[in-house]
Order: C-alpha cells, then sequence, then structure tokens
C-alpha cells in the first residue's frame, strides 16, 4: 500500500461557500476518498491518469483485489490505495477511521447500491457532513414489475442524500438525472482506457467472406443465441468468431462443430485481446444489457464497424446515427440484427471510409481526458452553484425532518400508484387490444419532439414496437399488441428529426417518400401545397442521402408512388407504370427493390389486377389511411394506419388506438 501526504484541502463544506466562490479547478487540491469494487484495469488506467493531476489527492479503497468472474489479473494504480480485509467487521473499522480521521473534501461511492459496505459509507458520510458522490453504470432494471420497483425503490433511498450523481456515459447520467433531486448535480463520468493498442493495429484486408465477430461473456444476457441465429439467417458467404467464457460455452462449441462457418476461440488475455480485431469486418453486441461495454471502444479504435443493442450504454455514446461507424438495433429483434449485418455486407464500398470514421470517433477517448472530466465534475459537483448551498441544505434538512429514508420512498410509490389509477379511471385507459396497428405520421419536426417522445414512450409501454418485415403478413400472435411506426412523404426536416429520435430509442421505422419528389422541384412543390395546410413551414425536398441515410440508420425504405397521384383515379396500367417508376429509382438509390407501398393519399385502387402485378415487383403488403388495427386475417395488400402529427396531444393519441 502506498501512502502520500495529505496537504490542507482547498474546499472542506465546514469553511462554508464565501472561500470557495469565484475560484477554478486549477485553485483547487480537491482530497478524495474513492470506494470502488476491483481494480479493473480501465478503473486503474482512469486513476493513474488522476493520480498525475495536481488538483486532485486521492486514495482508493478497493473492496477486493480482482474481480472473480474477469480474466484481467490484478491491477494496481499509481496512487495511494487500499484493500478491504476480509473479515467484516475489520471492513467496517476501516471505513470508520479512514472517513472519520482524515479531512475528505468528499467520498465517491463507485460501487452497487446494494452492497452493505456502500450503505454503511452512506451513513459515516451523513454523520460527518461530507458531501458522497454517487458514480455508477445504468442499473439493469429488465425484470418484472416488482423486481423493478424494488430496485428501483432501493436506489432512490441510497442516492436521497447523495450531493451529486454521476453516470458511466450520457445515457446512465440522463437516467439518474431523471432520479435527481433539485438539489443534486449530475454528471457524465464514463470510463477510460487507453486504445492505441487498438488503433495501432494495420487495416484490415479486403476478403469475399464477410467476417463477424461477437467478442464477449457468453451469457442470456450477451443474447449469444440471438446473434448466432442471426448470422445462420443470412443468405451470403460470412464467418462468425466467438471469443469469450461462460455458462454457454458448451453450446457454442456445438454448434461450431456442426458449422464450420462459426469458430469459437475460447478466452484472450487482457493483453492480448486486441488481436481479436484484426481483419475483422463488424462487431456485434446485441446485449439486453449492458452497463457500459469497453468492446464497443476498442472495436471502434481497431477501425471495426459496431452493430450493438440500444441496451449497451458505450453504444449510446459513440454509435453514430448517420451509420457511419455502425448502428444500434433492439437487443432481441434477431431480423433487425440480420438485417443491419446485410446491409452492411452490401456497401462494401464504403468499409475504408466506415473504417476511418469508427477510429476517429474514438481518438480523443484517453485517460488524460478522462483525468480532465473527472476534475471538472468534482469542481461542478462540490463548488459550482455554492452561493446557494445553504438554501438548499435548510431544504433538504427540512424534508428529512418527518419522513425516515424508507417512508419517503414508500410514500413516493403510494403516490404515483394514486395518481396513475385516478388518471386511468378519469380517462378510461385501458390495454389496446391485440393486433398489429400501424402508426402513420407525415411531421415530426424539432419542435414538436417534446409530444414525440411522449408518443413514444407510450408506443413502447403498450406494444411490441417492430418492423414491418417481421409482420408484413399481419399474423399477430396472441398477447401484447404490435405496433409498426410509419413516414410519409419524408420532408427533409421531417425525416432527419424522426429518424435521429428513434436512433436514439433503438426503434425501428419505415420512410414512405414518392420519388418524383426528389427527382423533380415542381413535383415537391406541388406536394408541399398540398400540405401547406397542415403546417407553414418551408420544407426542403428529400435528397438520394437522404434515403441513403435512412437505410444505414437501419429503417425500411417504402414506395408511395412517384408522382404521388390517387391510385384509385388511375387505371391498372398507369398505376402500375408509377409503381414500377418508383421502384426502380428507389432500387437503384438503395441496392434492392422496395418492400412495401403506401398508396398515395390513402385511396384504395381496389383491383386484384393491380394487387397481383404489385406483388410481381416485389411488394410485399400495402397501406392505406383507413384507421383500426390489422388482424392475422387482414389483406396484406389493404393494411390500416392511424394517422398522428408530431404535435399531438398524447389523449388524441390514445384516443384512437384505445377506443
Amino acid at each position: 500500500m502506498q501512502e502520500q501526504t495529505l496537504r490542507p484541502s482547498a474546499y472542506n463544506p465546514e469553511r462554508g461557500p464565501a472561500q470557495a466562490h469565484g475560484t477554478s479547478p486549477a485553485e483547487f487540491q480537491f482530497h478524495v476518498l474513492l470506494f470502488t469494487q476491483s481494480a479493473s484495469p480501465h478503473m486503474v488506467q482512469l486513476l493513474n491518469a488522476i493520480s498525475e493531476s495536481s488538483e486532485v489527492c486521492m486514495h482508493v479503497l478497493f473492496e477486493r483485489r480482482c474481480s472473480a468472474d474477469r480474466n484481467w489479473g490484478i491491477h494496481e494504480p499509481r496512487c495511494s490505495f487500499s484493500y478491504l480485509p476480509r473479515s467484516l467487521f475489520s471492513q467496517l473499522r476501516l471505513l470508520s477511521s479512514l472517513v472519520s480521521n482524515r479531512r475528505w473534501d468528499c467520498v465517491v461511492v463507485s460501487a452497487s447500491y446494494w452492497s452493505p459496505l456502500s450503505w454503511y459509507l452512506r451513513v459515516l458520510c451523513d454523520r460527518r457532513g461530507l458531501p458522497l458522490v454517487f458514480h455508477n453504470e445504468m442499473p439493469n432494471l429488465a425484470a418484472g414489475v416488482v423486481a423493478r420497483l424494488f430496485k428501483l425503490f432501493a436506489l432512490r433511498c441510497f442516492i436521497r442524500r447523495a450531493t451529486s450523481l454521476w453516470g458511466t456515459g450520457r445515457h446512465a447520467e440522463v437516467f439518474y438525472r431523471s432520479l435527481a433531486a433539485s438539489q443534486q448535480t449530475t454528471a457524465s463520468v464514463p470510463y477510460f482506457i487507453d486504445l492505441s493498442p487498438f488503433s495501432d493495429l494495420p487495416e484490415a484486408e479486403p476478403s469475399s467472406i464477410f467476417r463477424i465477430l461477437f467478442c464477449g461473456r457468453l451469457d442470456e444476457n450477451k443474447n449469444l443465441v440471438k446473434a448466432v441465429r442471426a448470422c445462420e439467417s443470412l443468405t451470403f458467404p460470412w464467418t462468425l468468431d466467438v471469443f469469450g467464457r461462460g455458462p454457454l460455452c458448451d453450446w457454442i462449441c456445438h454448434r461450431a462443430k456442426a458449422d464450420p462457418r462459426i469458430r469459437y476461440h475460447g478466452e484472450v488475455s487482457y493483453d492480448t485481446r486486441h488481436s481479436m480485431f484484426c481483419d475483422r469486418d463488424v462487431l456485434i453486441l446485441p446485449s439486453r444489457h449492458d452497463g457500459w461495454g469497453m468492446v464497443v471502444l476498442e472495436a471502434l479504435a481497431s477501425g471495426v464497424p459496431v452493430i450493438a443493442s440500444n441496451a449497451v450504454a458505450s453504444a449510446w455514446e459513440f454509435i453514430s446515427f448517420d451509420g457511419s461507424n455502425g448502428a444500434m438495433c433492439p437487443p432481441d429483434d434477431t431480423p433487425a440484427l440480420s438485417m443491419h449485418l446485410t446491409r452492411l455486407q452490401r456497401q462494401a464500398q464504403r468499409f475504408p471510409a466506415m473504417r476511418a470514421a469508427a477510429r476517429a470517433s474514438v481518438a480523443h477517448h484517453t485517460p488524460r481526458r478522462g483525468a480532465e472530466v473527472f476534475v471538472d465534475s468534482l469542481y461542478h459537483s462540490l463548488v459550482g452553484g455554492l452561493e446557494d448551498s445553504s438554501q438548499r441544505t435548510a431544504a433538504a434538512g427540512a424534508s428529512y425532518t418527518y419522513f425516515s429514508g424508507a417512508e419517503r420512498g414508500l410514500k413516493s410509490v403510494r403516490w404515483r400508484l394514486k395518481v396513475a389509477v385516478t388518471t386511468s379511471m378519469l380517462r378510461g385507459h385501458h390495454a389496446p387490444p391485440a393486433g398489429l396497428f400501424v402508426a402513420l405520421y407525415h411531421f415530426v419536426l424539432p419542435n414538436m419532439l417534446g409530444r414525440f417522445a411522449e408518443h413514444l414512450a407510450y408506443f413502447r409501454d403498450n406494444f411490441e414496437i417492430v418492423p414491418l418485415a417481421q409482420v408484413c403478413h399481419a399474423r399477430v400472435a396472441a398477447g401484447k399488441p404490435m405496433l409498426a411506426l410509419t413516414f410519409d412523404d419524408c420532408f427533409l426536416e421531417s425525416a432527419t428529426t424522426a429518424c435521429d429520435a428513434l436512433h436514439k430509442r433503438g426503434i425501428p421505422g419505415t420512410f414512405f417518400l414518392p420519388t418524383g419528389t426528389f427527382l423533380s422541384e415542381d413535383r415537391h412543390w406541388n406536394l408541399y401545397l398540398k400540405r401547406r395546410f397542415h403546417l407553414d413551414v418551408a420544407f426542403s425536398r428529400p435528397t438520394p442521402d437522404l434515403v441513403r441515410d435512412l437505410c444505414a440508420a437501419g429503417h425500411e425504405i417504402g414506395t408511395h408512388g412517384h408522382a404521388h397521384l390517387s391510385y384509385r383515379r388511375m387505371s391498372s396500367s398507369e398505376a402500375l407504370r408509377d409503381a414500377m417508376t418508383a421502384s426502380a429509382i428507389l432500387q437503384s438509390t438503395t441496392g434492392f427493390p422496395p418492400q412495401f407501398m403506401a398508396y398515395p393519399f390513402g385511396d384504395d385502387p381496389r383491383s386484384e389486377v393491380l394487387d397481383h402485378r404489385l406483388r410481381e415487383i416485389g411488394i410485399r403488403a400495402a397501406f392505406t389511411t383507413q384507421r383500426g388495427r390489422n388482424s392475422a386475417a387482414a389483406d396484406v395488400m389493404r393494411l390500416r394506419r392511424d394517422h398522428f402529427e408530431g404535435d399531438w396531444d398524447l389523449d388524441m393519441v390514445r384516443y384512437f388506438i384505445e377506443k
């Protein structure tokens, strides 16, 4: 154990805010006690960078020497540190001694809120009046309703007295911000490691075989089974290299023996893990939950694009929504993962640009940058906004006078349940009936994002949101109703805004556009004039680049005709000519023919001859604008859609779905 001489603290709550106000981080030396679970390599690299800073004097307390389920080995930081003894009594005595006998500016708990030692530290900080900073990943709340409520209740009780909440990445910070009280600050402090061994790897050699990589713990949470099934559904040559260990080792060994395209390599050592990324075309990580996902950064630094689930925290941080370095999809959506792999393989000419974009996306993610983020977060958590800290402390103290932490948490749960029941009774809310619902939007503009986000949250709570490719035959299983999101006309401003909102939530969408608009300014202007009475905004017309970007982001592109004229007012031959023109243009733009069609103006042509000819050119399903759900017996050439707009009140959306 190393010891450092602890100099007088630059900031201490007992001195009050006056001495701290008007200063900057460079004038401080924070004295910090950090409690964490084990000396993981990424944590040690960050601690070493922090130890080089003159602004922080830190002592690290590790709960154990190494992680039992990780092959990381033992890593020790260059700063002052110690390990907890084995006996519980000795652990509690050491914690009490560290907190009581030294003058700390704050205590940072970077450990599980389930740990009794974390709770004991929280009690010690309360008694000493020390600021407590809670730093953790996004918790795994993918459980039943009761378990989820219990986890949230325990987490709320633990963070109630924390001065600041730090999330491991922006995704986690947003979550903790939703739980934070008015006097609590939040920050994003992700993991940082040295990525130079990965960025120094040579460029991958071109290959006619698509080389897929899976790396991680082999268990149900990492979704290895879904990853293998997605690969097996591909129609082009591929190989899947699997690295790791876990409960599914025997299963993947059996699959590797049965299919030579699957190769299981076992686990590699931490120091040689960069070798896994040599000559790979894509990394897939369809985890059901991943609090960070360091392998995403390692792959990007190696120049390997990444397809990850929206439950991987680092994917939100580094994967671009435009598809330049990868894509995101729902964790259990095997067709979506297969679709992303297919699209990436078809865009082989973009591989050099994607590899360069992947490396650039993590070029500045270094431990030195991590130390700067850590110090800045400390400064803003402890010093920023101290002018009214006395008032905030008084208000916080008053709120704790009447209820204990458990009582306050229970009261909050009761209040939320009461509001939910009352609202349900007043509004006549009930679950949507089983079936396939298809939502139609024309406008989703930046000033509508607030209400559109409410729509998406309602859809996710009440439906299984699926891509159209999964339900093109409207075969709806009993149980939770399904919903698909579609967007018509694809004005540039609306399409990009909707795409961004969907990408952030990992939701698939289908965009229908009339191809004449991005080839002719006149056709775009005529369509705009027809829409102007809805919303007077000078929309830009869609472009072929927009269509390709939507495809790269994982969304389906459908045809909305070419001239955007009603097929009901055309002959069957004229309507077919228009549909064939639109399909040919979309195929030349995206590389594959559209499978879905939204009739212009929603007008059903009511022609069996046209239905047959549309199927011949590859149209698997067509949509009208008639409201209602689609049953398993619905005609796939006349599927219903419910029309909404991005600025509608949520009650209007619920009215049309639940009536």
